[in-house]
């Protein structure tokens, strides 16, 4: 990732700064036009913070103690867009033009719309009636505002009641006949509260739909088996396939490399007593390692070597374990007819199996590390060989089978692993880590698959792909990354029809997305050219 800078923080907080000031003067400006347009005095208190938010209830009329009900979150939404429909109403002009305040944009033009002359006379502070035309003008209806003729009692548009015409000065007013009988202006439809929740909360329900919908909405591709050198395709298919129908065993971390990566990649604890990092790069060119977890009980390590040396493996693990530790001869006999050879050693506490396959160049170690494993590391090992192992495991089909199935140029894949938290140590079940890790539990993905890959220049590339098993809780950790890329140097970087950001940290170039319940990073050498590293991101089977 690039290096945190000041100076572009301090920059983002400047333009942000500008913003609200152009907007907070903006409205300012609006709500003196819209005071002095209904004649609501104290036009000046809009530019005072929350002063500016009682003459807003003046002016839709209403009691200025509602700017208290604008402090409670949700609610403060519903009482905004009834005081705005009320300041409409004020105006003269539509009701529902207030609910248009909560659209983004649009929300922006809506006080222009309501401060702009209509062509009626301003209503009065209070609602009363406008007042009676000077002496000698033309008559204006006193609801409406429309001009009248002379010999109208009644307004054309309202039908309200027109004042009696004032005489100029030294004019004589003719006597008129008795008026006829009043009738009812018509009453104008206005929305009450009830009906703006309404409005507002299908509204909100509608905005709520789509948003999930967008997020939750994901279907994954179907997925072939990914691009990987034979060695390590070969040793997958070695694993067994649990034989227990009721609480089978199953791999739920896998670690696919060198031995000679062993001792950076596979977990301390996976590895039998006697067998560490620098022994597995002796006695082995490359292994796979899986942990097993069945529901209940502590778990099982399979380990299946490219080794020619398991009698070596076998003495390693014996002087590892102590002079208490007992070894014996057991042959396994596979369902596709292959035959292993190997040894039991027994301690106290440990119980490990080591199969050598008969002419061929794999040694399949299985490690029970507590007595209450020892059971199932029993099954395991007269299991090897039964099935097609990894293949058969709809668990690493959606992670390790997320990785492009053809690579692009001259890339090879180096090594690739996938953990659960529990098999990293993270177990989130630990009161210590619980309580480390309560912040930013929805940041932390399900499962993590990592690949490296190298090109003929021996130069790596990497794909880090973290499973969140849900498309909100992915979501909400992308928008922190969007949120990170705003303050460092990340620029736009779409993969396909997904958004993305990409940057350079100085060692290398990243390319960092999200789809569905995935967020992937890809990160390609120095100098890396942006398209190859955007073609890698495509080529993910998410």
């Amino acid at each position: 990732m690039t290096d945190f800078d000041p100076t572009a923080l301090l920059g983002s907080l400047a333009i942000a700064g500008v913003v609200a000031a152009v907007l907070y003067v903006y409205m300012a400006v609006i709500l003196m036009v819209l005071a002095r347009k209904t004649g609501t005095p104290n036009g000046w208190l809009a530019w005072i913070p929350i002063a500016n938010v009682v003459l807003l209830c003046h002016i839709g009329r209403r009691s200025g103690w509602l700017a208290l009900l604008l402090l409670i979150p949700l609610v403060n939404i519903l009482v905004a867009v009834w005081l705005w429909m009320c300041v409409a109403e004020a105006r003269g002009k539509p009701s529902w033009t207030g609910i248009l305040m909560i659209v983004p944009v649009v929300s922006l033009f809506v006080p222009i719309y309501l401060a702009a002359d209509n062509g009626a006379a301003a209503a009065p502070a209070g609602g009363g009636p406008r007042p009676a035309p000077a002496a000698g003008g033309p008559r204006v209806c006193p609801g409406c505002g429309t001009r009248a003729e002379p010999s109208e009692a009644f307004c054309g548009e309202c039908g309200q009641p027109l004042p009696t015409p004032v005489a100029a000065a030294g004019a004589r007013i003719p006597p008129l006949a008795a008026p006829p009988p009043v009738v009812p202006a018509p009453s104008r439809t206005r929305l009450g509260l009830p009906a703006v929740l309404l409005v507002v909360l299908v509204l909100a329900g509608a905005g709520v739909w789509l948003f999930v919908g967008k997020v939750a909405s994901y279907s994954p591709p179907k997925r072939t088996t990914p691009a990987m050198p034979q060695r390590m395709a070969g040793t997958m298919k070695e694993f067994p396939v649990d034989s227990d129908r009721n609480a089978p065993a199953r791999p739920t971390s896998v670690v696919a490399a060198k031995a000679a990566d062993a001792s950076r990649r596979v977990p301390p604890k996976w590895l039998p007593p006697g067998l560490d990092g620098a022994g597995l790069a002796r006695r082995a060119s490359s292994l796979t390692s899986a942990s097993y977890r069945a529901p209940q009980g502590p778990p099982v390590s399979v380990h299946v070597l490219e080794s020619d040396q398991a009698q070596q493996i076998v003495s390693d693990i014996a002087a590892g374990a102590g002079p208490s530790t007992q070894t014996t001869g057991v042959q396994v006999q596979s369902p596709q007819g292959a035959l292993y050879q190997g040894w039991r050693v027994q301690s106290p506490q440990t119980r490990v199996y080591v199969l050598d396959k008969q002419n061929d160049d794999v040694v399949i170690v299985v490690y029970a590390s507590e007595p209450g494993a020892q059971t199932m590391a029993d099954r395991l090992a007269a299991n090897v060989g039964n099935g097609a192992g990894l293949y058969d495991d709809p668990e690493m089909q959606n992670s390790l089978w997320c990785l492009p199935p053809a690579l692009p140029g001259d890339l090879a894949l180096e090594e690739t692993n996938t953990y659960l938290p529990a098999d990293l140590g993270l177990s989130l079940d630990n009161a210590e880590v619980q309580q480390a890790l309560s912040q930013v539990r929805q940041l932390i993905p399900e499962r993590l698959t990592t690949a490296r890959y190298r090109d003929t220049s021996r130069r790596d590339w990497n794909i880090l792909l973290g499973d969140y098993r849900g498309g909100a809780q992915a979501w909400g950790a992308w928008q922190l990354v969007r949120w990170f890329a705003r303050l460092g140097n990340m620029e736009p970087a779409p993969v396909g029809a997904t958004d993305g950001v990409t940057a350079d940290t100085g060692d290398g170039r990243l390319v960092l997305f999200r789809k569905g319940p995935f967020v992937a990073v890809i990160g390609g050498p120095k100098g890396a050219a942006l398209e190859r590293l955007l073609e890698l991101a495509r080529a993910l089977q998410i």
